[in-house]
């Protein structure tokens, strides 16, 4: 990991981001898309990083070995009422896990989050993926919610966890 370099995504990442994707897909079924990807064309996956640019307390960290995209992390603010929290993502690729990628990330976007003000942070993982449950535990994270049937992958359903993290008290 001597290689590895984190920065904010940047518009021209769109395309690389989008192959990502649809590596990261193929390899678990964890996330609400499988090896399609995501369906969106290079210049709307290029529009949606630059709005997560402008959009005060958004974040999208890319991880990259050398030239390779590894691992993303990402903030999204929720609007209005709920303006004190966000909704965090995380992945990585496989042949990246168990190797504190998850971590380091985790703490820069969560140092950002605090920068920004924010005050929870919320995600959804699924109740069967220990590696996940594990890293978010570590940072406190504390499940709040069971959604069940969350997912149907292939006829079968996958329940889910609701997570948050409170920063107030950090």
């Amino acid at each position: 990991m001597q290689d590895l370099t984190i920065r904010q995504a940047r518009p021209q990442d769109g395309e690389k981001l989008l192959a990502y994707l649809k590596k990261i897909g193929g390899e678990t079924d964890n996330l609400s898309f499988g090896q399609e990807g995501l369906p969106l064309s290079i210049q709307e996956e290029e529009a949606y990083i630059q709005s997560m640019a402008d959009q005060a307390g958004a974040l999208i960290y890319l991880a990259f070995n050398q030239q390779d995209l590894v691992a993303s992390v990402g903030l999204n603010p929720l609007p209005g009422r709920m303006g004190h929290r966000a909704e965090i993502s995380l992945s990585i690729l496989k042949d990246y896990w168990g190797q504190g990628l998850g971590s380091l990330l985790l703490e820069k976007a969560l140092a950002y989050a605090r920068n920004q003000g924010l005050e929870f942070i919320d995600l959804d993982v699924a109740t069967d993926n220990t590696r996940a449950l594990g890293l978010y535990e570590k940072f406190a994270f504390k499940k709040i919610a069971r959604l069940e049937d969350y997912f149907k992958i292939h006829g079968n359903y996958k329940d889910f966890y609701r997570m948050t993290l409170d920063l107030r008290s950090k």
